[in-house]
Parts: C-alpha cells; structure tokens; sequence
C-alpha cells in the first residue's frame, strides 16, 4: 500500500491502465476451482474498497480498481459481478459524463448475475445502479431499483447488513429529494433504532449526519437534528477529514440557515475549507455540488443580511457558487442553478429578474424539485398579490402543507435565502 498521497495516485493510474489494457472480460469459473488464496484477495480489497472510501475516497478508489482486476482474474462469477456492480457505482459518481460507461459495466454485470444461483447478485446490482442514478441526481429512477434490493438484502441474503446499510443511505437521499418526506422520517428512525441496537456505528453516523438529518428541518425541528449531528460525530475522530465530515458539515450548516444563524454556517465553512479540498471529495459530483449548493446559500443568507443594515451586497463568492454548477444536466441541478440566481436578483434590487426566475421555477414539472417549485410558487405568489397571487401562494402552501413540510420563514430560508421579507407568517398558514 502507497504511504503517500502522490503514491497512491500513481498506483491507482497504473491498475486503471492494466484494467484498459485487458478490458473487462473473463473466464468464467466455479469458486472451487479458484485457489483460495485468490479468492481471499479478491474479498480483501472488495472490502477495502467500500470502507475506506468512507474515509479517504481516492484510497477506496484504489482497493476498487484492484478489487475489479482480481475479480476478473479470478473469473469466479459473483464476485465478478459485485466487483462489475461496485464499479458501476463508482463511475456513476464521476457525473454524467461517465454515463454511458455506467450503462455498459452494469450490462456486464448482469450478464454476469444471470449465471449465478441466490438472490445476491441480482440484489447488487440493482443497489448499485440505484445509487450510480442517486449519483447523478435522477432521485425518482433511483428508488424502486434501491428498495428492490434492500428487501432482497434484508429477506434474502443473509449477511448482507453493510450491503443493506448502503443502500439504505442512498435512498434516504433519494427519498429526501423526491420529496417522500413522511415516509423518510418513518424510515430514518427505526433504521436509526435498528443501527443503535446493533452497535452499527457506520449506520448511525451516516444516518444522523447524511440527508435526513435535512428531514427533520423540514418538519419544522432543528431540536432532534442538532441533538442528533452531534451524537453522530461525538465518538468520531475529528481528522483525518471523512465523508462523515463532509456531511456533517453541510447539515451543521443548513441548521443553522434554518435557525437565522448564517454567521455560525459561515464559520464552519470558512475553518473545513482546507480539509473539504484535501479531502479530494470535489472531485465527486454529488460533493462538489453539494458543496458548492451550501457555499452559495450560506454566501446569500450573509448578502441578505447586508441589505436588512443598507449595505450593497457581495454576491463575488454567489456567482462562483454558481459557476461551479457549469451547464444543467438535470432538473435537479437546474433548480440549485434558478434558485441561487433567483436569490441573486432580489438582493441585488432586480425584482422583475427574480419574478421570472421564479417562474423557471415553478414550471420544473419533476418529482426531483417538487419542493423547490413549490416554494417558488408560494413566494411568487406572495409577490405578485392581488386575488390571483394570494390564490397561487395558498395553493403552493397547502402542497407543501400536505406533505409535511412545516410551512414558515425559515424553510425559505433553506431554500431561497434573500425572499424572507416577501413572505410574511400569515401566508403561511395552510388553508383550513
């Protein structure tokens, strides 16, 4: 194993190009006919490659190449299959670029599992296909395929718990976004339950720090997110700077948007910067946006701040946030983008620019941004006014209403930091 960071990328471009050298092809064997001793590396770095990619994402990169070259060595047909899913997986990470190599690995794949007997393989990949499209934020595809393979995991597949685990963040991500947020608590605290009883500690990390920590803001109560982003990271080292951490970050950050406290998200950021990039996470997707999603409302609750003191606003630090986004490649990413430039406008004093961003918003016809529109819809209601604007914002405050959401300034204040002043409490109350 490399001991440096240099080393470690040199090794992985070297497995990388032996893997592009042979291609993905195989002889296909039964386990007994593969020595042991084969057979235990290609579990050794299987192994390796999900757990330290929880912790050092470009060492986990380096156990998955290996894992995949092993595998394909071996020939022995399920772990060809999981070593073929995992990889799957990890391209998806890349962004839609890696799409179409997604496509053909996980062809492969399940050509592979058809030629295995038992559940798991079957189950495998359809978990990593599930996560490659949480990966490249196509939430709603991502949850049959997701719940799929958590039942068969969980009926099925003995021993599978970490597999089970895995899949189970992933959908809470996508149910986070497709807007299943009664469904999500429900299944975020008895999963959180079933983590604590087990003594799962990577369970109950990412559970109390990952995405539904964002669910509880979203029923109006930062009280168990907080408690629980502090009990997640309480028995956790503090460096080297993890996944974990990452998240931890950002939901620390979105608690305190949600309860008026920017300078307190802005700090934290401002002390992560040097770990969030040596971490490498920016080179992932989902990360990187991400991050730069935090950054930007974070950068917008503190320009907003100035213009309620009569300061001209500095939107520098919003217009990098939005630059990094680059050019939409879902409705997803579209709504990070209409947002950001939407909260833009109004504090900039552009007023008719915001109104039509707003209605960008409000068209996204997509269970992907069903929140983000909704709360677009209500405040462009709330702006416009009259009988017609009135009608359309109650009606964007009963959709949210109806799911659960908890109806009030500060969950603008997640969503479309700038436009608190335009919604007053009293449009907020769902109709009776």
């Amino acid at each position: 194993m490399p001991r440096t960071r240099f080393g470690v990328i040199v090794a992985l471009l070297w497995v990388r190009l032996l893997l592009r050298l042979r291609g993905l092809g195989y002889v296909a064997r039964q386990a007994k006919d593969v020595p042991t001793g084969d057979l235990t590396r290609v579990d050794v770095c299987w192994s390796a490659s999900c757990t330290l990619n929880y912790a050092d994402a470009l060492t986990g990169a380096l156990f998955q190449a290996r894992h995949l070259l092993l595998a394909l060595r071996a020939g022995e047909r399920l772990r060809v299959t999981r070593a073929l899913a995992i990889e799957a997986g990890f391209a998806g990470a890349v962004g839609p670029s890696a799409w179409p190599r997604v496509v053909r690995t996980l062809a492969l794949a399940r050509e592979a599992a058809s030629g295995c007997t038992g559940p798991y393989a079957g189950a495998i990949v359809s978990a990593c296909e599930g996560i490659a499209l949480v990966m490249n934020f196509r939430f709603a595809d991502a949850v049959p395929r997701l719940e799929s393979a958590i039942a068969t995991f969980r009926d099925h597949c003995p021993g599978s718990d970490w597999e089970a685990a895995t899949a189970r963040q992933f959908l809470f991500f996508a149910q986070f976004f497709t807007s299943r947020f009664r469904e999500l608590l429900d299944a975020q605290e008895i999963a959180l339950k079933d983590a604590v009883e087990r003594g799962d500690r990577y369970a109950m990390v990412m559970i109390r720090v990952g995405m539904p920590n964002r669910n509880w803001l979203v029923f109006g109560d930062p009280v168990p997110a907080r408690r629980e982003l502090d009990a997640g990271l309480r028995d956790w080292p503090s460096q080297p700077f993890q996944i974990m951490h990452f998240y931890a970050l950002v939901a620390d950050s979105y608690i305190a948007l949600y309860q008026g406290d920017h300078e307190r998200a802005a700090e934290r950021i401002r002390a992560t910067r040097r770990d969030v990039r040596r971490s490498m996470l920016l080179t992932l997707m989902g990360p990187r946006l991400d991050y730069a999603s935090i950054c930007g409302h974070v950068a917008l609750a503190r320009a907003a701040a100035e213009v309620r003191v009569g300061k001209k606003p500095d939107l520098r630090e919003v217009d990098r946030c939005i630059r990094v986004f680059g050019r939409p490649t879902s409705a997803v990413i579209a709504s990070g983008v209409l947002s950001m430039r939407a909260s833009r406008a109004i504090l900039a004093g552009d007023r008719e620019r915001a109104l039509a961003l707003l209605d960008e918003l409000a068209r996204l016809d997509s269970e992907d941004t069903w929140l983000i529109a909704n709360c677009a819809r209500w405040i462009r209601g709330a702006m416009r006014g009259g009988p017609e604007g009135e009608a359309s914002a109650r009606e964007a405050v009963d959709e949210l209403d109806g799911r659960g959401v908890r109806v009030g300034i500060p969950v603008i204040a997640t969503q479309l930091p700038g436009f608190e002043p335009y919604v007053s409490e009293g449009s907020a109350a769902p109709s009776p």
